[in-house]
């Protein structure tokens, strides 16, 4: 290991790797990125019918884990996303957690359907709340709330008359 004259902990680094020992640099947080999905604080948008596996392909993390989680259960590869699933990122001891959103997908099916056209409306009209999560699904224009709008849009793209929500 021996000492590297200036670093107090024996290494100097170089892109991220100890020019002497050959050692990684600790990492102190989690990164991840993707040019497909829609990552804002601690929630990642994905689309739906998306399967873990293509998840895992599209993004990009110093993490060395990850794991899907749905109902507090790793799920499989093969699984399709589905809205409240979460996502868990490790690094060593450094842990980071992510929960997913399908748009328009309010029941945690991971499609958006007529099953989610009802629940929008009910919330539309006030006669249930949508948790935090399940309202951000709704608002599937993002213009911060659940409206006739969101309604419209989900109902176009369950009819195939648009291609993304």
């Amino acid at each position: 290991w021996g000492t590297t004259e200036g670093n107090p902990l024996g290494h100097n680094y170089e892109n991220g790797i100890c020019t002497g020992c050959g050692q990684t640099e600790p990492i102190t947080e989690i990164e991840i990125t993707s040019t497909k999905y829609k990552i804002d604080g601690t929630y990642i948008y994905v689309q739906q019918s998306t399967k873990v596996s293509d998840f895992k392909s599209n993004i990009t993390t110093n993490a060395t884990e990850i794991k899907v989680y749905g109902n507090d259960v790793e799920v499989s590869n093969d699984t399709t996303i589905a809205t409240g699933m979460s996502i868990e990122l490790k690094n060593g001891n450094i842990n980071q957690t992510f929960t997913i959103i399908v748009k328009g997908d309010v029941n945690s099916d991971g499609v958006a359907d007529f099953k989610d056209l009802v629940k929008v409306n009910k919330a539309r009209l006030n006669k249930i709340t949508l948790e935090e999560i399940y309202s951000l699904a709704a608002d599937v224009n993002e213009d911060e709330s659940v409206d006739l709008k969101d309604l419209s849009k989900i109902n176009r793209f369950r009819l195939n008359k648009i291609t993304e929500l």
